[in-house]
């Protein structure tokens, strides 16, 4: 007889004090009675039709609750007969991830969590499939340490993004390197007004903006300016001009510290917004300008009139070099 086979998933979730949540089955579980008051992992079989990634998340909102998690990289991923049907196989991957938040909500075939040391787990009871997945878990710790950080590290960054965090250090949750960032901030005018986007992510989602982002690698600041002004707002670099550095420590509300290169640009083409990143855009008066503009954006608009009104002053404004 040709052996069938399910697909399965398992999700490794680490806390921020590198602890896994483990999932005890309960003592009244119908569908697989000699596995009760094992332990597990949360997750379980794909269904008919659904895609992986959706598949996983419906497993855990079904065992824990709905909970916040980056899913990291597959790390495992192993083989068993299911039940005495030794015609049909279980192929599992467990996932990688990291907890962020939310409360753990069991069901009814769940009775117990626990968040666990990882040299604790040989300790655990497991079901006999689960424990093939703590085998593989264990046997590959080093990926584990170096493929996701702790959330205690991550969450270091959002809270000291410098300081605390050594310099030079990385944080692949959120991409941030541990040195003060350079972005490019496009103040686009024509015709006596400037064009502010109204941004569609946070930080400061919803409030408008000057057209900007960070600086790739093997990217000069001017090449910089052309590549974001395209790939936001549809627009070429008709001409450009430096108006000043913006480095206060503070113009940053998530604590960022992001230093600012704003460039006067003359555009070429009509606007054309990308959706993934820009709700809208408008055309305002210099001086009819809105309340709510992020960062220190409003600063920068006041400074480039003040340099119409008196273009030889270099000292105004204290952000030029």
């Amino acid at each position: 007889m040709a052996k069938r086979f399910r697909f399965a998933q398992k999700l490794f979730l680490l806390n921020d004090q590198d602890e896994l949540l483990i999932v005890r089955l309960s003592d009244s579980e119908k569908e697989h009675p000699s596995l009760r008051g094992k332990w597990d992992f949360p997750g379980g079989g794909l269904e008919p039709d659904e895609p992986l990634p959706a598949g996983l998340k419906r497993e855990v909102i079904e065992e824990i609750g709905t909970i916040k998690y980056k899913l990291g990289v597959p790390l495992a991923c192993w083989d068993f007969p299911l039940a005495e049907d030794h015609a049909v196989r279980t192929v599992v991957v467990g996932y990688l991830a990291q907890f962020i938040s939310g409360t753990i909500t069991l069901n009814e075939e769940h009775d117990q969590f626990k968040w666990v040391k990882l040299e604790d787990l040989p300790h655990y009871p497991f079901t006999k499939y689960d424990a093939v997945a703590v085998r593989e878990f264990l046997s590959h710790l080093p990926l584990v340490k170096s493929a996701l950080p702790s959330a205690s590290r991550h969450q270091d960054w959002e809270k000291y993004p410098t300081g605390a965090i050594k310099k030079g250090s990385w944080c692949p949750v959120c991409k941030r390197y541990n040195v003060r960032n350079c972005v490019n901030d496009i103040m686009v005018v024509k015709d006596g007004k400037v064009l502010l986007i109204k941004r569609k992510r946070n930080p400061q989602k919803g409030w408008w903006a000057l057209i900007g982002g960070y600086l790739d690698w093997d990217e000069t600041l001017e090449e910089s300016v052309s590549r974001e002004l395209k790939e936001e707002i549809g627009l070429s670099v008709n001409s450009i001009k430096f108006l000043g550095v913006y480095s206060d420590t503070g113009r940053d509300l998530d604590g960022r510290q992001n230093i600012g290169h704003c460039f006067v640009v003359t555009p070429q083409g009509e606007p054309e917004i990308n959706p993934d990143e820009v709700e809208e855009y408008r055309w305002f008066g210099l001086n009819h300008l809105p309340d709510h503009i992020a960062f220190d954006h409003r600063q920068m608009i006041e400074d480039y009139k003040n340099r119409i009104k008196n273009p030889f002053d270099k000292t105004q404004g204290k952000h030029e070099v």
